[in-house]
């Protein structure tokens, strides 16, 4: 392997990681908080065209019903994560991933 491949190679692995530390930024700094008390079940498609749910609120589920929160998948999870955030969050990560939103009634989360 030559010298530019590598430095290519590190190159890439810089921007993936600087962009995953963006995405965590942005999802630490307007995530909500856990509900433990939800009992509502809030529907949502991962990243593997599955079907997988949240816990929620009533309250929580009339703003992810008006588009005021949306739920995104954790960057660099170990294990699929998903967490509700605030509409302006999702707004920040669109142009950064628009992969990362899995459920948005303000955004289109086309893949």
């Amino acid at each position: 392997m030559s010298v530019q491949n590598i430095k290519l190679l590190l190159l890439r692995y810089l921007n993936a990681k600087e962009t995953q530390l963006r995405l965590q930024n942005i999802i630490n700094y307007w995530q909500l908080p856990e509900e433990p008390d939800g009992r509502r079940r809030w529907y949502f498609i991962t990243r593997r065209n599955t079907i997988n749910y949240l816990y929620v609120s009533n309250p929580t589920a009339d703003r992810l019903s008006t588009g005021d929160v949306a739920i995104v998948e954790e960057p660099g999870a170990e294990e699929e994560h998903y967490v509700l955030v605030e509409r302006e969050a999702a707004e920040h990560i669109a142009p950064i991933d628009r992969r990362v939103i899995r459920f948005s009634n303000s955004l289109s989360t086309d893949t």
